[in-house]
């Protein structure tokens, strides 16, 4: 856009002095600041876009209502958040470290993952919605306001065969115990939390247990170290037993959010439950996307185009 100087969005008379400004505030903020950007232009007659007419459109509102299966779901993911929440206070005292920024991570998280959550309860209800709909002959059009691909990308998978599909809300629960329950191992928690994700529980405990320690071992020692270090001047001691217990919290926790059962990624459930890409056009922007292999039966990671 550097060359469209008669669009009058930057130079004298507006916010950005030059097109340098204009386009540095514009990398810096989200897309809804872009579309309000396309929705100016196109009011001031700058910009023109074809779009879908809703003349003799209908809307409906469908209640989606639970299973038991599904209530139970729901409420054993509200108490796991609420153990990591009672373990994340519990750190904090450990450490002596208190901070309010945690916190409000802690909640930020919470809402986006039940947010995702309340998305996936409504898959099955959609699908079955769907194929009543082509089966009356009728084009079907699901929009989703994200893809969840940062499960798969914090996982780093590479093409091939995978245990199953990503669950993208068990992904961002472990992400978050991995990052803030141990704060000085966190990145080497990391690798334990992936490996839980992927389906590779077994492994993926042994992982933890390699970075931090055998959970038995630092939970006996822990008993029998004072949390004040016993009077003993050896600072370095009282600070290995508070890593050993914070480590042993985070162990429990990776170990119950192994135990729940959540849905997996909402958008290549969808399209599995339609009959897969060769009957579903996705388009997203998705590097890419897991999908069914029926030769095999088996679930492989695929690329959605062809790398540079």
């Amino acid at each position: 856009m550097a060359y469209m100087d008669r669009m009058n969005l930057w130079g004298p008379g507006t916010a950005f002095h030059n097109f340098e400004q204009f386009l540095g505030q514009m990398k810096n903020q989200s897309i809804s600041f872009l579309e309000l950007l396309a929705m100016e232009m196109k009011a001031e007659g700058k910009y023109v876009a074809r779009g879908l007419s809703f003349k003799d459109a209908e809307f409906s509102e469908i209640e989606c209502t639970l299973t038991p299966e599904q209530v139970r779901m729901y409420d054993a993911a509200v108490a796991v958040w609420a153990k990591v929440k009672s373990s994340l206070q519990t750190v904090q005292v450990l450490t002596g470290k208190s901070s309010r920024d945690v916190m409000k991570t802690y909640w930020a998280t919470v809402q986006r993952f039940f947010k995702l959550l309340c998305v996936s309860l409504k898959v099955p209800r959609v699908v079955a919605e769907a194929k009543e709909a082509i089966q009356k002959g009728y084009c079907v059009v699901v929009g989703l306001q994200t893809t969840g691909e940062a499960a798969d990308a914090s996982l780093g998978l590479a093409p091939g065969p995978v245990p199953g599909m990503v669950s993208t809300t068990k992904e961002m629960l472990v992400r978050f115990v991995a990052k803030h329950i141990c704060p000085d191992g966190g990145d080497k928690g990391h690798e334990g939390h992936e490996m839980l994700e992927s389906g590779e529980a077994s492994e993926a405990l042994e992982t933890v247990d390699a970075v931090g320690g055998d959970s038995n071992a630092a939970g006996a020692a822990t008993a029998g170290t004072p949390r004040g270090g016993g009077g003993s001047s050896d600072g370095r001691t009282q600070s290995e037993s508070v890593a050993r217990e914070c480590k042993s919290i985070q162990q429990e926790l990776f170990e119950a959010i192994q135990e729940l059962e959540l849905p997996p990624n909402f958008l290549d459930e969808i399209i599995d439950e339609l009959g897969g890409p060769s009957q579903v056009a996705e388009m997203t922007g998705r590097r890419g996307r897991i999908v069914r292999d029926p030769k095999h039966d088996r679930y492989v990671y695929e690329l959605r185009a062809k790398p540079d």
